[in-house]
Protein backbone atom coordinates (compact mmCIF):
# COMPACT_ATOMS: atom_id res chain seq x y z
CA UNK A 1 0.00 0.00 0.00
CA UNK A 2 1.15 3.37 -0.22
CA UNK A 3 0.92 6.78 1.96
CA UNK A 4 1.24 10.14 0.81
CA UNK A 5 1.67 13.62 3.13
CA UNK A 6 3.53 11.63 5.96
CA UNK A 7 6.01 13.17 8.47
CA UNK A 8 8.31 11.06 6.74
CA UNK A 9 7.34 12.32 3.28
CA UNK A 10 7.75 15.65 4.39
CA UNK A 11 11.04 14.95 5.85
CA UNK A 12 12.02 13.85 2.87
CA UNK A 13 10.38 15.81 0.17
CA UNK A 14 8.92 12.52 -1.59
CA UNK A 15 5.64 12.72 -2.92
CA UNK A 16 4.86 9.14 -1.55
CA UNK A 17 5.75 6.07 -0.97
CA UNK A 18 5.01 2.23 -0.02
CA UNK A 19 5.37 0.55 3.21
CA UNK A 20 5.74 -3.11 3.86
CA UNK A 21 2.85 -3.42 6.95
CA UNK A 22 -0.12 -1.33 8.61
CA UNK A 23 -2.37 -1.92 10.62
CA UNK A 24 -5.61 -4.37 8.89
CA UNK A 25 -7.87 -0.54 10.11
CA UNK A 26 -6.23 1.70 7.45
CA UNK A 27 -8.69 -0.39 5.17
CA UNK A 28 -11.60 1.53 6.59
CA UNK A 29 -9.64 4.06 7.67
CA UNK A 30 -6.24 5.90 5.73
CA UNK A 31 -5.41 7.43 8.94
CA UNK A 32 -4.53 3.48 10.67
CA UNK A 33 -0.89 4.05 9.03
CA UNK A 34 0.46 5.99 12.23
CA UNK A 35 -0.23 3.45 14.60
CA UNK A 36 2.87 1.26 16.00
CA UNK A 37 3.89 -2.06 14.49
CA UNK A 38 5.77 -4.22 16.60
CA UNK A 39 8.50 -5.42 15.48
CA UNK A 40 9.50 -8.70 17.12
CA UNK A 41 12.94 -9.90 16.30
CA UNK A 42 14.69 -6.91 18.37
CA UNK A 43 14.81 -6.61 22.06
CA UNK A 44 14.05 -2.56 21.54
CA UNK A 45 11.26 -2.01 19.76
CA UNK A 46 11.59 1.14 18.21
CA UNK A 47 8.11 2.10 18.08
CA UNK A 48 7.76 2.57 14.34
CA UNK A 49 4.37 3.76 12.82
CA UNK A 50 3.39 2.00 10.25
CA UNK A 51 3.96 4.69 7.62
CA UNK A 52 7.69 4.27 9.05
CA UNK A 53 8.01 0.69 7.95
CA UNK A 54 10.02 1.20 4.70
CA UNK A 55 11.28 -2.45 3.09
CA UNK A 56 12.32 -2.68 -0.51
CA UNK A 57 9.76 -4.90 -1.72
CA UNK A 58 8.36 -2.14 -3.76
CA UNK A 59 11.21 -2.64 -6.24
CA UNK A 60 9.50 -6.09 -7.64
CA UNK A 61 6.55 -3.74 -9.19
CA UNK A 62 8.72 -2.54 -11.35
CA UNK A 63 10.69 -5.98 -11.74
CA UNK A 64 7.62 -7.28 -12.55
CA UNK A 65 6.11 -4.85 -14.60
CA UNK A 66 3.52 -3.36 -13.06
CA UNK A 67 4.75 -0.13 -12.28
CA UNK A 68 7.68 2.16 -14.32
CA UNK A 69 10.98 2.84 -12.94
CA UNK A 70 10.14 6.77 -13.40
CA UNK A 71 7.15 6.48 -11.20
CA UNK A 72 6.81 8.73 -8.60
CA UNK A 73 6.03 6.70 -5.42
CA UNK A 74 8.30 4.21 -6.65
CA UNK A 75 11.01 6.81 -7.04
CA UNK A 76 9.79 8.16 -3.51
CA UNK A 77 9.87 4.72 -1.88
CA UNK A 78 13.62 4.19 -3.17
CA UNK A 79 14.80 7.25 -2.08
CA UNK A 80 13.52 6.41 1.63
CA UNK A 81 15.20 3.29 0.65
CA UNK A 82 18.90 4.96 0.41
CA UNK A 83 18.09 6.76 3.12
CA UNK A 84 17.02 4.77 6.36
CA UNK A 85 17.98 1.14 5.15
CA UNK A 86 20.86 1.11 2.95
CA UNK A 87 24.86 0.94 3.99
CA UNK A 88 27.56 1.64 1.44
CA UNK A 89 30.34 -1.08 2.69
CA UNK A 90 34.27 -1.32 1.29
CA UNK A 91 32.91 -4.07 -1.06
CA UNK A 92 29.61 -2.21 -1.89
CA UNK A 93 25.79 -0.92 -1.35
CA UNK A 94 24.08 -3.43 0.76
CA UNK A 95 20.34 -3.08 1.94
CA UNK A 96 18.52 -4.03 5.62
CA UNK A 97 15.47 -6.35 4.82
CA UNK A 98 13.37 -3.26 6.49
CA UNK A 99 13.89 -0.62 8.77
CA UNK A 100 14.01 -1.88 12.09
CA UNK A 101 15.12 -5.76 11.23
CA UNK A 102 16.44 -7.20 13.84
CA UNK A 103 17.32 -10.58 11.90
CA UNK A 104 21.48 -10.46 12.30
CA UNK A 105 23.57 -10.25 14.94
CA UNK A 106 23.95 -8.02 18.16
CA UNK A 107 25.72 -4.67 18.08
CA UNK A 108 28.49 -6.48 19.64
CA UNK A 109 28.88 -9.21 17.21
CA UNK A 110 27.48 -11.74 19.07
CA UNK A 111 24.44 -14.09 17.05
CA UNK A 112 21.33 -13.85 16.54
CA UNK A 113 18.86 -15.87 19.14
CA UNK A 114 15.51 -14.65 18.01
CA UNK A 115 16.46 -10.85 18.29
CA UNK A 116 19.17 -9.09 16.90
CA UNK A 117 20.09 -6.44 14.47
CA UNK A 118 19.38 -6.62 10.82
CA UNK A 119 22.64 -7.01 8.16
CA UNK A 120 23.00 -6.21 4.82
CA UNK A 121 22.30 -8.60 2.23
CA UNK A 122 24.12 -9.03 -0.86
CA UNK A 123 20.48 -10.65 -2.32
CA UNK A 124 18.86 -7.02 -2.08
CA UNK A 125 21.90 -5.79 -3.80
CA UNK A 126 20.87 -7.96 -6.67
CA UNK A 127 17.07 -7.17 -6.30
CA UNK A 128 18.45 -3.69 -7.19
CA UNK A 129 20.29 -3.95 -9.72
CA UNK A 130 17.27 -5.69 -11.73
CA UNK A 131 15.81 -2.35 -10.78
CA UNK A 132 18.76 -0.17 -12.50
CA UNK A 133 18.65 -2.19 -15.44
CA UNK A 134 14.71 -1.13 -15.66
CA UNK A 135 15.13 2.10 -15.26
CA UNK A 136 18.05 2.16 -18.32
CA UNK A 137 21.01 1.46 -16.17
CA UNK A 138 23.86 -0.54 -16.28
CA UNK A 139 23.74 -2.79 -12.88
CA UNK A 140 27.60 -4.29 -13.82
CA UNK A 141 28.55 -1.99 -10.47
CA UNK A 142 26.03 -4.25 -8.11
CA UNK A 143 27.01 -7.13 -9.73
CA UNK A 144 30.50 -6.36 -9.05
CA UNK A 145 29.68 -5.74 -5.48
CA UNK A 146 28.09 -9.28 -4.98
CA UNK A 147 30.81 -10.78 -6.52
CA UNK A 148 33.10 -9.07 -4.08
CA UNK A 149 31.02 -10.20 -0.82
CA UNK A 150 31.23 -13.90 -1.72
CA UNK A 151 33.97 -16.20 0.10
CA UNK A 152 37.09 -17.38 -1.73
CA UNK A 153 35.29 -20.19 -2.66
CA UNK A 154 32.77 -17.87 -4.38
CA UNK A 155 29.63 -18.18 -1.75
CA UNK A 156 27.24 -15.84 -1.10
CA UNK A 157 26.34 -15.41 2.51
CA UNK A 158 22.95 -14.42 3.61
CA UNK A 159 24.12 -11.10 5.23
CA UNK A 160 27.56 -9.22 5.26
CA UNK A 161 28.69 -7.43 8.16
CA UNK A 162 27.79 -3.56 7.71
CA UNK A 163 28.93 -1.82 10.89
CA UNK A 164 32.41 -1.07 12.71
CA UNK A 165 34.97 -4.07 12.15
CA UNK A 166 35.07 -6.57 15.34
CA UNK A 167 37.90 -8.51 14.87
CA UNK A 168 38.12 -10.87 17.47
CA UNK A 169 34.49 -12.14 15.67
CA UNK A 170 36.30 -12.24 12.38
CA UNK A 171 33.60 -9.52 11.32
CA UNK A 172 34.78 -6.81 8.88
CA UNK A 173 32.56 -4.57 6.85
CA UNK A 174 31.51 -6.14 3.53
CA UNK A 175 32.48 -9.22 4.12
CA UNK A 176 30.43 -12.71 4.79
CA UNK A 177 28.59 -12.16 8.77
CA UNK A 178 28.15 -15.14 10.72
CA UNK A 179 24.65 -15.83 8.73
CA UNK A 180 24.22 -18.69 6.60
CA UNK A 181 26.74 -19.16 3.20
CA UNK A 182 25.69 -20.69 0.84
CA UNK A 183 22.34 -18.53 0.21
CA UNK A 184 21.19 -20.54 -2.49
CA UNK A 185 18.75 -17.96 -3.05
CA UNK A 186 21.48 -15.05 -3.56
CA UNK A 187 23.50 -17.74 -6.15
CA UNK A 188 20.05 -17.81 -8.29
CA UNK A 189 19.15 -13.76 -7.91
CA UNK A 190 23.27 -13.29 -9.43
CA UNK A 191 22.87 -15.77 -12.02
CA UNK A 192 19.47 -13.66 -13.24
CA UNK A 193 21.15 -10.43 -12.74
CA UNK A 194 24.12 -11.65 -15.18
CA UNK A 195 21.33 -12.89 -17.85
CA UNK A 196 19.14 -9.85 -17.29
CA UNK A 197 21.90 -7.91 -17.80
CA UNK A 198 22.97 -9.84 -21.44
CA UNK A 199 19.39 -9.93 -22.82
CA UNK A 200 18.41 -6.05 -21.63
CA UNK A 201 15.40 -6.92 -19.78
CA UNK A 202 14.44 -8.82 -16.42
CA UNK A 203 14.55 -12.45 -17.26
CA UNK A 204 11.88 -13.22 -14.80
CA UNK A 205 9.76 -11.00 -15.48
CA UNK A 206 6.21 -12.40 -16.79
CA UNK A 207 5.06 -11.70 -20.40
CA UNK A 208 1.69 -11.89 -19.50
CA UNK A 209 2.27 -9.35 -16.91
CA UNK A 210 4.09 -6.39 -19.37
CA UNK A 211 1.44 -7.17 -21.83
CA UNK A 212 -1.29 -6.33 -19.68
CA UNK A 213 0.10 -3.55 -17.81
CA UNK A 214 2.98 -2.37 -18.80
CA UNK A 215 4.67 -0.61 -15.93
CA UNK A 216 1.28 1.58 -15.48
CA UNK A 217 -1.70 0.98 -13.05
CA UNK A 218 -4.90 -0.14 -14.39
CA UNK A 219 -7.96 1.68 -13.43
CA UNK A 220 -10.18 -0.71 -11.31
CA UNK A 221 -13.99 -1.46 -12.27
CA UNK A 222 -14.49 -3.21 -8.81
CA UNK A 223 -13.80 -2.07 -5.38
CA UNK A 224 -14.47 -5.50 -2.72
CA UNK A 225 -15.76 -5.38 0.45
CA UNK A 226 -14.94 -8.18 2.72
CA UNK A 227 -16.28 -9.02 6.57
CA UNK A 228 -12.74 -9.19 7.37
CA UNK A 229 -11.66 -6.32 5.04
CA UNK A 230 -13.46 -3.87 4.63
CA UNK A 231 -12.78 -0.79 3.45
CA UNK A 232 -14.45 2.71 4.12
CA UNK A 233 -14.61 4.20 1.06
CA UNK A 234 -14.54 3.50 -3.34
CA UNK A 235 -13.69 6.15 -5.82
CA UNK A 236 -16.47 6.84 -7.97
CA UNK A 237 -17.52 4.95 -11.10
CA UNK A 238 -16.86 1.55 -10.30
CA UNK A 239 -18.98 -0.95 -8.58
CA UNK A 240 -19.11 -1.95 -5.27
CA UNK A 241 -19.10 -5.73 -4.97
CA UNK A 242 -20.28 -7.10 -1.48
CA UNK A 243 -17.70 -10.47 -0.88
CA UNK A 244 -19.03 -13.11 1.50
CA UNK A 245 -18.06 -16.54 2.41
CA UNK A 246 -22.26 -17.87 1.98
CA UNK A 247 -25.34 -17.21 0.14
CA UNK A 248 -27.09 -13.91 0.66
CA UNK A 249 -29.13 -10.91 0.29
CA UNK A 250 -27.58 -8.10 0.23
CA UNK A 251 -30.20 -5.23 1.33
CA UNK A 252 -28.82 -1.66 0.72
CA UNK A 253 -29.55 1.81 0.33
CA UNK A 254 -27.99 4.88 -2.02
CA UNK A 255 -29.94 7.87 0.10
CA UNK A 256 -30.25 7.16 3.53
CA UNK A 257 -32.57 4.65 3.78
CA UNK A 258 -35.31 6.49 1.81
CA UNK A 259 -34.98 3.75 -0.67
CA UNK A 260 -33.78 0.29 -0.88
CA UNK A 261 -32.42 -2.74 -3.14
CA UNK A 262 -31.92 -6.49 -2.78
CA UNK A 263 -29.11 -7.67 -4.57
CA UNK A 264 -28.84 -11.40 -4.27
CA UNK A 265 -24.90 -13.33 -4.20
CA UNK A 266 -23.59 -15.05 -7.09
CA UNK A 267 -21.24 -18.30 -6.63
CA UNK A 268 -17.90 -16.88 -7.77
CA UNK A 269 -16.49 -20.94 -7.94
CA UNK A 270 -13.92 -19.77 -5.66
CA UNK A 271 -15.03 -20.25 -2.63
CA UNK A 272 -17.26 -16.84 -1.63
CA UNK A 273 -20.12 -15.16 -3.00
CA UNK A 274 -20.02 -11.56 -4.44
CA UNK A 275 -23.11 -9.03 -4.58
CA UNK A 276 -22.18 -6.29 -7.25
CA UNK A 277 -24.23 -3.04 -6.51
CA UNK A 278 -25.28 -0.74 -9.29
CA UNK A 279 -22.64 2.51 -7.88
CA UNK A 280 -21.04 3.63 -11.23
CA UNK A 281 -23.66 6.25 -10.91
CA UNK A 282 -23.01 7.74 -7.46
CA UNK A 283 -21.69 10.50 -7.57
CA UNK A 284 -18.22 11.31 -4.92
CA UNK A 285 -19.66 12.30 -1.07
CA UNK A 286 -21.98 9.68 -1.72
CA UNK A 287 -22.31 6.71 0.26
CA UNK A 288 -23.95 3.36 0.66
CA UNK A 289 -25.25 1.78 3.60
CA UNK A 290 -26.10 -2.07 3.27
CA UNK A 291 -26.68 -4.89 5.11
CA UNK A 292 -27.49 -8.96 4.26
CA UNK A 293 -29.24 -11.81 5.24
CA UNK A 294 -28.36 -15.42 4.78
CA UNK A 295 -30.34 -17.39 2.14
CA UNK A 296 -29.94 -20.53 3.91
CA UNK A 297 -32.48 -19.68 7.21
CA UNK A 298 -32.84 -15.86 6.21
CA UNK A 299 -30.96 -14.56 9.27
CA UNK A 300 -29.69 -11.10 9.38
CA UNK A 301 -26.28 -10.32 9.81
CA UNK A 302 -27.76 -7.91 12.82
CA UNK A 303 -25.79 -4.76 11.83
CA UNK A 304 -25.55 -1.94 9.22
CA UNK A 305 -22.79 -1.32 7.38
CA UNK A 306 -21.65 2.05 5.70
CA UNK A 307 -19.19 3.37 2.34
CA UNK A 308 -18.34 6.60 1.50
CA UNK A 309 -17.95 7.02 -2.18
CA UNK A 310 -14.69 9.59 -2.97
CA UNK A 311 -13.41 11.03 -5.99
CA UNK A 312 -11.75 8.76 -8.85
CA UNK A 313 -7.85 8.80 -8.74
CA UNK A 314 -8.05 9.31 -12.54
CA UNK A 315 -8.12 7.09 -15.25
CA UNK A 316 -5.30 4.87 -16.58
CA UNK A 317 -2.90 6.36 -18.95
CA UNK A 318 -3.28 5.35 -22.42
CA UNK A 319 -1.58 2.37 -23.79
CA UNK A 320 2.03 3.47 -25.01
CA UNK A 321 3.50 1.56 -27.78
CA UNK A 322 6.83 -0.03 -26.61
CA UNK A 323 9.04 -2.81 -27.53
CA UNK A 324 7.72 -6.17 -25.75
CA UNK A 325 10.85 -6.95 -23.60
CA UNK A 326 10.65 -10.80 -24.80
CA UNK A 327 9.91 -10.05 -28.58
CA UNK A 328 13.21 -10.72 -30.26
CA UNK A 329 13.48 -7.03 -31.29
CA UNK A 330 16.82 -5.48 -31.08
CA UNK A 331 16.76 -1.84 -29.11
CA UNK A 332 19.52 0.42 -27.62
CA UNK A 333 19.07 0.53 -23.74
CA UNK A 334 19.75 4.17 -21.97
CA UNK A 335 22.72 4.69 -19.78
CA UNK A 336 24.71 1.66 -21.20
CA UNK A 337 28.21 2.04 -22.54
CA UNK A 338 28.35 3.53 -26.08
CA UNK A 339 27.85 1.04 -28.72
CA UNK A 340 26.47 -1.18 -26.76
CA UNK A 341 23.34 -2.75 -27.56
CA UNK A 342 20.75 -5.35 -26.22
CA UNK A 343 18.92 -7.60 -27.64
CA UNK A 344 15.74 -9.05 -26.19
CA UNK A 345 14.90 -12.45 -27.04
CA UNK A 346 11.70 -14.68 -27.13
CA UNK A 347 10.92 -17.33 -24.56
CA UNK A 348 8.98 -19.38 -27.12
CA UNK A 349 10.92 -22.22 -28.81
CA UNK A 350 10.44 -21.94 -32.87
CA UNK A 351 8.95 -25.28 -34.19
CA UNK A 352 11.85 -26.79 -35.77
CA UNK A 353 14.74 -25.31 -34.14
CA UNK A 354 17.23 -27.48 -32.43
CA UNK A 355 18.32 -27.34 -29.03
CA UNK A 356 21.69 -26.26 -30.24
CA UNK A 357 20.04 -22.33 -31.75
CA UNK A 358 17.62 -21.23 -29.13
CA UNK A 359 17.26 -17.96 -29.02
CA UNK A 360 17.80 -17.45 -25.57
CA UNK A 361 21.52 -17.65 -24.89
CA UNK A 362 22.89 -19.78 -22.54
CA UNK A 363 25.32 -18.88 -19.40
CA UNK A 364 29.03 -19.79 -19.94
CA UNK A 365 31.37 -19.24 -17.80
CA UNK A 366 35.84 -19.09 -17.90
CA UNK A 367 37.80 -21.39 -16.00
CA UNK A 368 39.24 -20.14 -12.62
CA UNK A 369 42.61 -18.37 -13.03
CA UNK A 370 45.59 -20.42 -11.06
CA UNK A 371 45.58 -19.74 -7.52
CA UNK A 372 47.33 -17.36 -6.18
CA UNK A 373 48.06 -19.07 -2.41
CA UNK A 374 51.31 -19.27 -0.69
CA UNK A 375 50.51 -21.05 2.05
CA UNK A 376 47.87 -22.25 4.59
CA UNK A 377 46.77 -18.84 5.90
CA UNK A 378 46.14 -17.80 1.99
CA UNK A 379 43.62 -20.41 0.96
CA UNK A 380 43.30 -20.63 -3.27
CA UNK A 381 41.01 -18.50 -4.90
CA UNK A 382 38.72 -20.22 -6.27
CA UNK A 383 37.02 -18.01 -8.58
CA UNK A 384 39.10 -14.43 -8.77
CA UNK A 385 36.84 -13.58 -11.78
CA UNK A 386 33.71 -14.79 -13.88
CA UNK A 387 32.40 -14.86 -17.08
CA UNK A 388 28.70 -15.12 -17.79
CA UNK A 389 27.20 -14.52 -20.95
CA UNK A 390 29.49 -12.31 -21.96
CA UNK A 391 30.08 -10.21 -18.48
CA UNK A 392 33.77 -10.20 -16.44
CA UNK A 393 32.76 -9.99 -13.08
CA UNK A 394 35.97 -8.88 -11.39
CA UNK A 395 35.74 -8.65 -7.69
CA UNK A 396 38.16 -5.83 -6.21
CA UNK A 397 40.99 -7.32 -3.90
CA UNK A 398 40.53 -7.73 0.15
CA UNK A 399 42.71 -9.08 2.88
CA UNK A 400 40.00 -9.92 5.10
CA UNK A 401 39.25 -13.05 7.20
CA UNK A 402 36.08 -14.06 7.66
CA UNK A 403 34.11 -16.99 9.42
CA UNK A 404 31.39 -19.01 7.22
CA UNK A 405 29.14 -19.06 10.21
CA UNK A 406 29.27 -18.09 13.87
CA UNK A 407 31.24 -20.33 15.95
CA UNK A 408 33.25 -21.99 12.99
CA UNK A 409 36.11 -23.19 12.85
CA UNK A 410 36.37 -22.99 9.76
CA UNK A 411 38.00 -19.35 7.86
CA UNK A 412 39.03 -18.13 4.75
CA UNK A 413 41.48 -15.48 3.53
CA UNK A 414 41.19 -13.59 -0.26
CA UNK A 415 43.15 -11.37 -1.91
Amino acid sequence: MTVRDTPLARQHDVPGYYVRVAPAEVLAAPEASAAIMPIRNRRDDLGLRGDEQIGTEFLQLVRFGLRRADDPLIRGSLRLADALIRTDTPTGPVWHRYRGDGYGEHEDGSAYDGTGCGRGWPLLTGERGHYELCAGSDPLPLLEAMAAMASPGGMLPEQVWDADPIPTRRLFPGHPSGSAMPLAWAHAEFVKLVVSRHVGHPVDQPRAVWQRYRGRPAAADYAFWWPHAPIGSFSAGVRLAIALPEPAIVHWSADGWTSTEDTATSDTGLGFYVAVLATTALPEGGRIDFTWRRQNGGEWVGRDYAIGVVSATGAAPAPVEEPDPISGREVTAKGLAPGMRCRYYSRAKPRGQSRGDQPCPRSRSSRPEASSARNWSEPPIACSRMKICGTLVRPPARDTISPRRAGSASISISR
